[in-house]
Order: structure tokens, then C-alpha cells, then sequence
């Protein structure tokens, strides 16, 4: 299997009281990835802060930090090819709260 990076962006319920579902979701999709087999290694990130970085600026606040658009973590995963691991995202259940994932391959080296 090759490697993917996967990158959750936005997703998050707009409503407090749907988080323990979510949560449970996340939970579900979790195991499914480690019982398959395509689980390699993940990095949640703290959404509440961010910079953007450019040339000769640092932006502190904008659109990346718009609930639509927070990358909430990385993730890498094993799958067949890149078919298969946008398969995979697709089970993550940020998409059904409007979220999307970004899927690469991983270069090798």
C-alpha cells in the first residue's frame, strides 16, 4: 500500500450539543481506519489559532480562520492508490457536516 496525507478542513457541527455524536462519529471512523489496516499516523490541530505566513507578511486573522476553512489535522494513511484513499476520506464525518478533505499522495524519496 502507498501512503496519503490526508487534510480535514472545516467540518465542525455548528451546534454545541451535536459534538458528543460527532465525537462518536470520529471515534467510529477511527476504528475503521485502524481495523483496515490504513491508519499510519495523525496530528490534530488546535483550530482556535493560526497564521498564515507570506513573503514579506504574517496574516493573524482571515478566511483560513473561518470555521469553513480551519484545518482541524493531518492525517497519513495507507491505501492501494489515490481512488482508494479518497475512498477512505470519504468516511470521515466532517463531510456530512459540509467539511472537505484534502488528499495527496505522499512523494517517495
Amino acid at each position: 500500500m502507498k501512503e496519503f496525507i490526508l487534510v480535514f478542513i472545516g467540518g465542525e457541527p455548528e451546534k454545541q450539543e451535536d459534538l458528543p455524536r460527532h465525537y462518536a462519529e470520529y471515534g467510529e471512523f477511527m476504528k475503521f481506519l485502524m481495523g483496515g489496516g490504513h491508519f499510519k499516523s495523525g496530528i490534530p490541530a488546535d483550530a482556535s489559532d493560526g497564521r498564515m505566513v507570506y513573503k514579506e507578511t504574517v496574516e493573524k486573522k482571515g478566511d483560513f480562520m473561518s470555521t469553513a476553512n480551519r484545518v482541524g489535522g493531518i492525517m497519513v494513511i495507507l491505501a492501494n492508490n489515490i481512488d482508494h484513499a479518497v475512498d477512505i476520506a470519504k468516511q470521515n464525518p466532517i463531510i456530512k457536516n459540509g467539511g472537505k478533505v484534502l488528499v495527496r499522495p505522499v512523494k517517495e524519496m
